[in-house]
């Protein structure tokens, strides 16, 4: 038996408003979503004027990190650096930055996914709102 620390709604809800002020500080559009641990929806909020794609972009990169508890950029990495297409033979897969686990106290607890900017600032914004769980 061991305890299990879940994500709360109030703090998914909190780690999402912590993306998008990131993303308002760099003046782009986005959606950002929050998942609990099994992948499971528990927040998002997309920006006005996002592509009408991002929300399921950003959803895909949630539920891709939490399913491989791994940050969406490992695999983007794989495919990129080491030309490893099977990569794309993986179901569930979506290798562009953006998506990140989210963690408390050294579990994972759910998994943030963000679209509508290019990969590396989606990265970065993820960082802002899995932030926001650290601080909770």
């Amino acid at each position: 038996m061991r305890n299990i620390v879940t994500l709360s709604s109030e703090t998914a809800a909190a780690a999402v408003e912590a993306g998008i002020a990131e993303a308002t500080r760099r003046s782009v559009n986005v959606c950002v979503v929050v998942l609990d641990e099994a992948g499971r929806f528990i927040a998002a909020r997309c920006m006005d004027g996002v592509t009408n794609a991002a929300f399921d972009v950003a959803l895909a990169k949630a539920r891709h990190s939490a399913n491989f508890r791994r940050p969406t950029s490992f695999q983007e990495e794989l495919l990129t650096q080491r030309n490893a297409l099977q990569v794309l033979s993986i179901p569930g897969m979506l290798p562009l930055a953006g998506g990140l686990p989210l963690e408390y106290e050294g579990q994972q607890v759910g998994a943030v996914g963000v679209s509508g900017a290019a990969s590396e600032v989606d990265a970065e914004i993820a960082d802002a709102a899995r932030l926001a769980i650290d601080r909770r």
